[in-house]
């Protein structure tokens, strides 16, 4: 694996790891909405590593084949 991804995966999993640390006593779990807002949250983390990924994926693609001509 690229050093530098799984540098990035390193980061977000501690990043998210201590978002509990950070929670203040307003942050309210039964709420009705903490489930919705957890989804949303978390699925745009998931989108922008995933638009990332395509987006490196491409870039190495295009420059391995731009070498090999």
């Amino acid at each position: 694996m690229n050093k530098y991804v799984k540098y990035v995966m390193q980061s977000l999993l501690l990043t998210m790891a201590s978002l509990p640390a950070f929670a203040h006593e307003g942050h309210d779990h039964g709420h009705w909405t903490s489930s919705m807002m957890h989804v949303l949250f978390y699925g745009s983390i998931l989108a922008a590593v995933a638009a990332l990924t395509f987006a490196a994926t491409k870039y190495t693609k295009s420059r391995k084949q731009g070498e090999n001509q």
